[in-house]
């Protein structure tokens, strides 16, 4: 579960915001445009279930723990990842480094194998599932916009 969605919580829950911190949830209705309530003192905000206190908003600003990194909830354009990024591959996370990212393929990444880099590897392999190894610095120009 992404931690900007709000569609489990409950009365009394806590929902972390980037406006005032810890809010506690006092109503749901979820027929509503903003069914979440939250409340901190006098305080009130209303949310969608994904977290954002207004529906045009990009990105979400209501969560179920504290964030502090919104540029985990960015989304990578992996056609501006640099060759030999460090990545983890699967839902095993296996260490690989990235080749190419292949927009019109099912497997949309194709990765240097056995974890080493491209003047190193012996073959390549395809992925669909990938993420930024977390020893890897994001740079700003990797995210779409």
């Amino acid at each position: 579960m992404k931690p900007n969605d709000l569609s489990e919580i409950e009365v009394n829950d806590k929902i972390w915001t980037t406006k005032y911190g810890w809010m506690v949830v006092g109503s749901i209705t979820y027929s509503a445009a903003y069914p979440i309530k939250l409340y901190v003192g006098t305080t009130g905000m209303s949310f969608t279930l994904d977290g954002k206190e207004m529906i045009s908003n990009k990105y979400p600003t209501g969560f179920t723990k504290e964030m502090y990194d919104l540029n985990s909830l960015r989304e990578i354009d992996w056609s501006k990842v640099p060759k030999d990024t460090k990545v983890l591959a699967g839902k095993s996370k296996y260490v690989h480094y990235f080749c190419v990212y292949l927009p019109n393929a099912h497997f949309k990444f194709a990765l240097y194998d056995s974890g080493l880099e491209n003047h190193e590897a012996i073959k390549i392999s395809n992925w669909e599932i990938v993420t930024i190894h977390p020893d890897v610095e994001i740079l700003d120009e990797w995210y779409k916009q």
